[in-house]
């Protein structure tokens, strides 16, 4: 292999090591926004709502007090920049 293709390799792999430490990043701001939005927002307000983000893929899950609220939480997720796709795995909350 020549030094050429070794240093275009070299540049590859660092510039796809860059591309997942950003979307790492991405990921940690999306996160961080969407449970700010879940804390303030009266609709899922002192819901126990946890939020997971992969490659802009957001994962929520727990618990909410009302229909309402499943809706709600998808929707802030879904309207957050950066945001690809929402996987909703809330469910309501039964009184007991």
């Amino acid at each position: 292999m020549s030094h050429a293709a070794s240093a275009i390799e070299s540049g590859a792999a660092a510039s796809q090591a860059l591309t997942q430490a950003g979307e790492a990043i991405g990921d940690g701001v999306i996160t961080t926004k969407i449970k700010a939005a879940l804390l303030t927002d009266p609709d899922v307000k002192g819901s126990q709502i946890g939020v997971d983000t992969r490659h802009g893929v957001v994962t929520l899950t727990g618990t909410v007090d009302k229909a309402s609220g499943l809706d709600r939480a998808k929707r802030i997720a879904q309207d957050t920049e950066g945001v690809k796709s929402v996987d909703s795995q809330l469910v309501i909350k039964t009184s007991s």
